[in-house]
């Protein structure tokens, strides 16, 4: 049920910076804000020290967010995908849901139950969270953005740049109160040259650390094509002339590395990934990291894993001379999910923690042109979207692995595509004739190609659309001869979904006998090749079969079943909701009407969130009792 009380998340902030001066009355302000479950902006030009607020923020209010501290980048992230994400640290696939109304209102109600921080990092367009205060939001929230444009719901704070004596502090910190006193008037005219931009400022400072034998070389050279400070720090030249000082001074060595961390698309990386595109060893990656990190171009992030400043990241592009590095992330990234093997759920949390890059870098191979490359990453990260539950990310990116595959002629892939992943989005996305549009073509190419795996993968899911559209005797006649298929070739897992969809069909058909054998045939094989996820669809469609043939305590039984192995598994909402709905129904058949209101209710908080508000054909479960929900008298679907 949506608002369980004592989840714990964790927490994600990344790890706090050693030379943190000033912001006292910042620190202070924002903290009381946020334990008043205050939504709190903070703004400023790029550089200014955002972020390195947040994170102090985050570091100091750890004892009183108990729950967890939630961070992201909402620049890598994106909005929609944060939702989906605290959804899932709650439980809660929210990808069916089609408007971002919907997600937000789960999300709130999910926060509402727990003491649990949320920031989002780097906003960059702050109106983008204008669904979170279509209602009163009853979370805390911090939020950092370039953005002067910020939603009136938020506590607003304009960052602004270092003050002379908050900059010589930041100096001191660096390099020591004697090097500082003895040059305090350079210190400060390249402070002041630099606008007093913190992180211009620091990463000019730890050149310095590191050569203060040149410092005066430093300051000439600084002087000599000094920043337009008329348009004060929001245009980032003076962090512009600061990186490009700081860069300068990097061996070549330094460079080359700087420069290829400029390939990752994530809010961070791993030392591993940085290590392999530069054929280095981890030794040597470690201590490179450690040096760019003394100068202020690299930074730590959770985990042990580092990352770079938005601006950073996009000058370390701009010193990337071809696509080589490109190219050796894809090795790196390709040998990570040959590793971890396709449809892995053991390795998901490792191919989820590297999502952002590796949706990065499949954008990179396509936008490049080099499409066989982009398949086969998309060979393992489509399965782990398709099984994770990013809809969202499918429904953005399967039409364009489609287009790929199309563009070279790669009609396997094309078949393989539409068959596997768009006519089974669309399917369960509720449209059905473009699922069938889809299904067909891959059919089609599969005749072409005489592939027989995918020819009768095509006609199970053109078997699945038509029993849905009613045209079950066009299912049954499809399923009989794939059922065979499947068997005969050893292909266990598609035979035990057929076996249950055979299942399905019968019992619209009103052939309960027969759809009962198929059921626990399925039951059995699904069993011996440990696919527990079909194993407790089984265990609900045998629910339903039973209460149909008002068989009311076996009918119980197999529900019950169902929900305590999805709790055992990682509860799916809808998997449970339609499970209780059965349970209510046996209740109030049985003239329990109390308790069934009450598992009703629980029921319509769990489906709320999927947009369902009226009989679903893609739903079976839902489709094949709807005579008994509509006798109801205390079941009504969720309105939206």
């Amino acid at each position: 049920m949506i608002g369980q009380k004592n989840i714990v998340v964790g927490f994600s902030a990344p790890s706090e910076t050693t030379c943190f001066v000033g912001r006292e009355k910042f620190i202070e302000a924002i903290r009381q804000l946020l334990l008043q479950k205050k939504p709190v902006a903070i703004a400023g030009p790029a550089g200014v020290g955002k972020t390195a607020l947040a994170i102090r923020l985050a570091h100091l209010l750890y004892e009183d967010f108990p729950y967890g501290i939630l961070w992201y980048r909402l620049d890598t992230k994106g909005f929609v995908g944060v939702l989906e994400d605290v959804a899932k640290k709650f439980g809660y696939n929210i990808n069916r849901l089609k408007t971002v109304k919907d997600k937000v209102a789960v999300v709130k109600k999910a926060l509402s139950s727990g003491n649990i921080l949320v920031i989002l990092d780097n906003v960059t367009n702050p109106n983008d969270l204008a669904p979170l205060f279509e209602e009163e939001i009853n979370f805390p929230l911090l939020i950092t953005s370039r953005s002067l444009n910020v939603p009136k719901n938020f506590n607003f704070f304009l960052l602004p740049v270092f003050t002379r004596d908050e900059a010589i502090s930041f100096a001191v910190k660096i390099l020591s109160l004697d090097f500082v006193s003895k040059n305090l008037a350079k210190i400060n005219l390249a402070c002041q040259t630099l606008g007093y931009l913190p992180l211009a400022v620091s990463v000019f400072l730890r050149q310095v650390f590191l050569s203060p034998w040149r410092f005066n070389f430093f300051i000439k050279e600084l002087l000599k094509n000094p920043p337009q400070l008329t348009q004060l720090v929001y245009d980032e030249k003076n962090l512009y002339a600061s990186l490009s000082l700081s860069f300068n001074e990097l061996t070549d060595q330094q460079k080359a590395f700087f420069s290829s961390l400029g390939v990752f698309e994530g809010a961070d990386f791993s030392k591993e990934a940085a290590a392999e595109i530069n054929s280095l060893s981890l030794e040597k990656t470690s201590e490179l990291l450690e040096e760019l990190k003394g100068l202020s171009l690299v930074e730590g992030s959770a985990g042990g894993r580092f990352r770079l400043h938005p601006l950073v990241r996009v000058f370390a592009r701009q010193k990337m001379e071809n696509d080589y590095f490109y190219h050796r992330l894809f090795k790196y990234y390709l040998n990570f999910l040959e590793k971890g093997g396709v449809a892995n759920l053991q390795f998901y949390p490792k191919i989820d923690q590297e999502q952002e890059n590796l949706i990065g870098l499949f954008k990179q191979l396509l936008s490049r042109g080099n499409y066989q490359a982009a398949l086969k990453i998309w060979s393992y990260i489509g399965v782990f979207l398709w099984d994770t539950g990013y809809w969202r990310l499918m429904s953005e990116l399967g039409p364009q692995v489609y287009k790929a595959a199309e563009k070279i002629n790669d009609f396997y892939n094309q078949a393989a595509i539409a068959i596997k992943e768009l006519a089974w989005l669309f399917f369960w996305q509720g449209d059905l004739n473009r699922a069938e549009k889809y299904a067909q073509v891959g059919l089609d190419l599969a005749r072409k190609l005489k592939n027989e795996f995918l020819i009768n993968f095509a006609e199970q899911r053109l078997a699945k659309v038509y029993q849905a559209k009613g045209k079950l005797k066009l299912s049954l006649k499809f399923l009989e001869k794939n059922l065979q298929y499947f068997e005969k070739s050893n292909q266990w897992e598609r035979a035990g979904d057929t076996m249950t969809y055979l299942g399905e069909t019968l019992w619209l058909l009103k052939q309960h006998q027969e759809a009962e054998n198929y059921f626990f045939r399925a039951l059995s094989l699904v069993k011996k090749i440990k696919d527990v996820r079909q194993e407790c669809i089984i265990y609900n469609r045998l629910g339903g079969l039973y209460l149909v043939k008002k068989d009311y305590p076996r009918a119980k039984k197999y529900f019950i079943l169902s929900i305590k192995l999805e709790n055992k598994i990682g509860r799916r909402v809808g998997g449970i909701a339609w499970n209780n709905i059965g349970l209510g129904l046996i209740k109030e058949e049985l003239g329990d009407f109390e308790e069934a209101k009450k598992i009703y209710k629980i029921a319509r908080e769990d489906i709320a969130y999927l947009g369902i508000g009226k009989i679903d054909r893609t739903n079976f479960f839902v489709n094949a009792v709807k005579s008994r929900l509509l006798k109801s008298q205390f079941f009504r679907f969720p309105r939206h």
